[in-house]
């Protein structure tokens, strides 16, 4: 699959000055962002491939640097709403960026026990962070939880003001603590999105 997928070779300048464009893509249904996803993709140097879910193993996506000039970045179709795709997406992202060459970095739930020579952890520490730190700003986001109103007009409100779909927020609320796990799961997009 990644290998047949023709791209540019890498340029991880190009897929820097993108990760604006590819955060407003949030607001857009799967059916208009992924041509366009794949496209800033594929000039970047990266083969970017869907697949799907493997029960009771933890994989959110996976980056493998194929050769000197093609990444291969691929995603599991686990569970398919707005707020885990766009995290997974940039955190794995994150991994491109890392450049770690020699090794495919698989990023699993955090139980699930991983061998590796590399430091894992504090890669996936500093991926988990880039992709809630790029979604939502720091300073926006800590803005907006002073207020501690989190109904969903709220939610909603701030959504459209740092322009990103509003699920994305719902899920960082969620797992940083501020509302239970059941609420507002409305405003998170369930995705159907075709496997490569």
């Amino acid at each position: 699959m990644a290998n047949s997928t023709v791209t540019k070779p890498v340029n991880l300048k190009y897929l820097s000055s993108k990760l604006d464009c590819i955060c407003k893509m949030t607001l857009e249904a799967p059916e208009d962002f992924l041509p366009k996803l794949r496209n800033v993709f594929e000039e970047s140097g990266i083969a970017f491939v869907m697949v799907p879910n493997l029960k009771n193993c933890g994989i959110n996506g996976a980056v493998k640097w194929l050769r000197e000039y093609k990444v291969l970045l691929a995603l599991s179709d686990r569970r398919k709403y707005s707020d885990v795709f766009w995290f997974a997406l940039f955190h794995e992202i994150r991994h491109v960026f890392q450049k770690k060459k020699a090794h495919i970095i698989v990023s699993v739930d955090k139980d699930i026990e991983v061998n590796s020579k590399i430091n894992i952890e504090n890669l996936e520490a500093d991926a988990d962070k880039f992709a809630q730190n790029f979604l939502i700003k720091p300073k926006d986001y800590a803005e907006f939880i002073k207020s501690k109103d989190f109904s969903r007009a709220t939610v909603e409100k701030f959504a459209e003001d740092i322009k990103i779909q509003p699920g994305i927020v719902v899920g960082r609320l969620q797992r940083d603590g501020y509302i239970d796990f059941s609420h507002l799961n409305s405003l998170k997009q369930r995705y159907e999105i075709v496997i490569n």
